[in-house]
């Protein structure tokens, strides 16, 4: 009896300090949530991309007739480095969905409104965002499982046997009984059980280590989103009956959720319940009920995922626009146009901004390191941006709703044996491939750059004069100062410029001005980088030559 005593009031004390831990857990993380909107992540870690495109992949196949980046254009536009240095969402579903956000641009209007209203919402209501984040949080996101991903695959998990589940709970349940009745050969069986139970434990949740995670993840979303109903917050009140309608549908997997999860991590609560699990296989019991409910649910933990991941989304949009302070809400316009006040690339550190108003194509000269890409990135992030965070980077963006396809960094493909030159001539083929009858801005830079002088300008002009013709606005950067002239009737000229000091040491402003270029420094480039006289001397010696008889000279 004094036994019994003992372990009770063990649970008591486990008890009270879990409760506190809990306590204390909330206040320290409401206080870190709280003092950390507003900024952003402190690095960017490039093993994360590997668990959160799960849901977009989804998502194109889903909608396949839906417009999403592709995988060019999403390289080029470095998407994937804006979500790192971008992406403070709480939850797995969160950053999912907000990867998923960035790389879908919007062609609704009110869809956009819809957004901007949430975005406003959580801006301007600190207490509702900072209790969602808290719940979020408890939540959490993964490191090494794509957790939508576990939702699509649930019919690959092979079931428990439920025979082998409720093994250990049968054998402690007889050692009790022998304690009393045969006591010395009693303690000898519950030694015997309890080692036996704890192998089969360890080995068992090793082979489904995966699987039991993705489920435990699962069961936290869900208290997740109960969580968030209950708080009958009025502008989000349209996600009320989503919310609720999913969670009645998968209430196994929510009475699951405590044997298979605790929300603290290392609490005396957790280690407690973690100990228990060992012992009795709780988790791995449960596990079995809430895969079931959850196999027969997909649509419902889909949609609850979903709208988690999406609210998660907005918030992080939000703690965007509070950490910075140079930003514009985009106008969409019908017009095939753009138009810009002062944009910058959010992920320099001293970024100049440009301004530019056109409805015609646009082509970009300048001598090398001038700022060319750098601009071209800026105009193609912005524009994605203004139709999916409805936010831009300058003081004002207007423009009609886009696809954007972009052909900028390409590389040669040694495994399938294709060059350059035809890596760029497939890109280029796969724009004009999706001309329709909606819009699309384009972004070239160094137009066919993998192959000789002559068929590259001859080439580039009929290219570039062809893809002004379609249903797109063109923005190509280009050396071929040649092209100025050749395609001066189909695009305006526009160029970056380099100034050189009485050392003859180069910079540059980056500030985009009208007009083709009229200068060139690669020769002195390579003087300043500490080229021998040799090498410099014979490449001036050689341009000058050409550029008076038009002839290469040995």
């Amino acid at each position: 009896m004094e036994f019994l005593y003992l372990i009770g009031a063990v649970v008591v004390v486990v008890l009270i300090k879990g409760i506190y831990d809990r306590i204390t857990y909330k206040k320290k993380t409401l206080k870190k949530i709280r003092d950390g909107f507003g900024k952003l992540p402190g690095g960017a870690d490039p093993d994360r991309l590997s668990v959160v495109d799960g849901f977009f992949m989804h998502k194109v196949t889903a909608e396949p007739d839906k417009f999403h980046l592709d995988n060019i254009t999403r390289s080029d536009l470095e998407t994937d480095l804006f979500f790192l240095n971008s992406d403070t969402c709480k939850s797995q579903a969160g950053s999912e969905y907000y990867y998923y956000l960035l790389n879908s641009p919007c062609f609704s209007e009110e869809e956009l409104e819809e957004r901007e209203k949430l975005i406003g919402s959580f801006l301007e209501n600190e207490k509702e965002r900072t209790d969602i984040q808290y719940i979020l949080s408890l939540f959490g996101r993964t490191k090494r499982v794509q957790l939508f991903s576990c939702i699509e695959t649930l019919d690959d998990i092979k079931n428990v046997n439920i025979v082998n589940a409720f093994m250990p709970i049968v054998l402690l349940l007889v050692s009790a009984i022998l304690i009393f009745t045969l006591k010395g050969a009693g303690v000898v069986f519950l030694v015997l059980s309890v080692t036996y139970n704890i192998i089969t434990y360890f080995r068992t949740k090793g082979d489904m280590y995966s699987a039991l995670y993705g489920i435990q993840k699962l069961c936290l979303m869900l208290t997740a989103a109960e969580r968030i109903e209950k708080m009958h917050v009025p502008f989000l009140s349209g996600f009320e009956d989503t919310l609720k309608e999913n969670i009645g549908k998968l209430k196994t997997l929510k009475r699951g959720a405590f044997a298979i999860n605790n929300e603290v991590n290392g609490s005396i609560l957790q280690i407690f319940t973690e100990y228990i699990n060992i012992l009795l296989h709780l988790d791995i019991i449960r596990f079995s009920f809430a895969l079931k409910n959850a196999k027969g649910n997909r649509k419902a933990l889909t949609a609850l995922y979903e709208a988690v991941g999406f609210i998660d989304a907005v918030i992080n949009i939000a703690n965007l626009r509070a950490a910075f302070t140079d930003y514009c809400i985009p106008e969409h316009t019908k017009d095939k146009c753009l138009k810009f006040t002062d944009l910058y690339h959010p992920m320099l550190s001293n970024p100049v901004p440009a301004s530019l108003e056109t409805e015609k194509s646009i082509l970009i000269t300048g001598s090398n390191a001038s700022g060319k890409s750098t601009f071209l990135r800026a105009v193609a992030l912005n524009a994605v941006l203004s139709q999916t965070i409805h936010m831009c980077f300058s003081k004002s963006y207007s423009s009609c709703f886009f696809k954007v396809y972009s052909s900028m960094e390409l590389t040669d493909d040694l495994s399938n044996g294709e060059s350059y030159y035809m890596a760029e001539i497939h890109s280029i083929k796969r724009i004009i491939e999706e001309n329709d009858a909606h819009p699309a801005l384009v972004f070239i830079d160094e137009v066919l750059r993998g192959t000789n002088t002559v068929e590259r300008i001859a080439s580039s002009t009929s290219v570039l004069s062809y893809l002004s013709g379609l249903n797109f606005l063109v923005f190509a950067a280009t050396h071929d100062i040649e092209l100025t002239e050749l395609l001066k009737d189909t695009y305006e000229n526009y160029h970056f410029d380099e100034s050189i000091d009485e050392n003859g040491i180069i910079s540059f402003d980056y500030k985009l001005k009208t007009g083709p270029s009229e200068t060139k420094n690669a020769i002195r480039l390579l003087k300043q980088e500490g080229y021998p006289d040799e090498i410099t001397d014979a490449a001036e010696k050689q341009a000058e030559q050409f550029i008076m008889t038009g002839k290469w000279s040995r």
